[in-house]
């Protein structure tokens, strides 16, 4: 109601606008003066705000188009400087793009007070501070904004799926056999799986959920390796995140029989989930053998597994 009242807003100003002048000649006809000059006072006080509207807009959008035709000018830069095969000239000039955008959402910001932004822009700084982990970014030119953003990067704390990650790929990228990480379900859809149901077993994960294109248009080919390798010791648990009932209502529809359940937040942490679909393949033993991957094992990735575990 409140939303639909202020859509109603500009139509009775331009009502206003229009009409208070028709009805100053009607009073000014029928001699009432006092009613008359107040009519013309609003109609002067309304189009006074309106005018100072236009100019306080027009004078704010003056630093903003500067502003934004200061960024066209880098990224004029960058795209020249690529198309004449300068591409590490072109990676520092989007470095220090980047570090002047970034910068600017937090220049204000204490660097004590830097993990109570808000969420959204915390995230980007959270990811902007990974990105400086992994590679080396270099100052372009002096002067630049990529030491101030590396002095704030300091007090951005990591997030609670980055240190998922980098725990995830201290224990597991050694080359070593390790042991999966438990496979927490909140609540199975269909047949529950026991813990002695997947001893012995080559058990394929599938991180998904019902929104994620890829996922489901993967399903169809998970059935088909479900149905094939399951008499030969596989085991295929579709981990499911998002909401339940859709997640119920869709397996049935498409009539999926491979085991699904939906599973925790901690267990997505477990398994350093950074999207979905997301597989794994743990080994007879327990052990992780393959993963993450974004795409299904092959047929001779799962015969591999499924001899040499035996």
């Amino acid at each position: 109601m409140a939303q639909k009242m202020l859509m109603l807003i500009p139509w009775f100003v331009m009502a206003a606008i229009v009409g208070l002048p028709a009805l100053c000649v009607v009073l000014y006809r029928r001699k009432r003066l006092g009613a008359c000059l107040l009519c013309s006072h609003l109609w002067c006080m309304i189009a006074s705000c309106l005018v100072g509207m236009f100019l306080l807009h027009t004078a704010q959008r003056q630093p903003q188009r500067a502003d934004n035709a200061d960024k066209a000018n880098k990224l004029l830069q960058t795209c020249q400087t690529l198309r004449a095969g300068k591409v590490e000239e072109s990676q520092m000039l989007l470095d220090d793009h980047l570090a002047g955008a970034l910068y600017r959402t937090a220049y204000n910001v204490p660097d004590a007070r830097m993990g109570e932004l808000d969420s959204d822009v915390l995230s980007v700084w959270q990811q902007a501070k990974e990105y400086y982990d992994t590679y080396d970014v270099n100052e372009p030119y002096v002067g630049s904004m990529v030491a101030r953003v590396c002095a704030k990067l300091v007090h951005v704390p990591w997030s609670e799926t980055q240190l998922a990650i980098k725990k995830f790929e201290q224990t597991y990228r050694n080359g070593e056999p390790t042991p999966a990480p438990p496979i927490n379900v909140k609540s199975w859809i269909g047949r529950p799986l026991s813990s002695g149901t997947l001893a012995g077993k080559v058990v394929l994960l599938d991180f998904w959920n019902t929104r994620c294109g890829p996922c489901v248009k993967a399903h169809p080919d998970l059935q088909r390796i479900h149905e094939t390798y399951r008499d030969r010791g596989l085991v295929v648990i579709a981990c499911a995140g998002g909401d339940e009932k859709e997640t119920a209502q869709y397996l049935q529809k498409h009539g999926y029989t491979f085991a699904a359940g939906m599973v925790t937040r901690q267990t997505y942490l477990d398994y350093a989930i950074r999207a979905n679909p997301t597989y794994f393949l743990i080994d007879r033993q327990g052990r992780l053998a393959w993963g993450p991957e974004h795409r299904l094992p092959t047929e001779d990735e799962l015969a591999e597994l499924l001899e040499a575990s035996r």
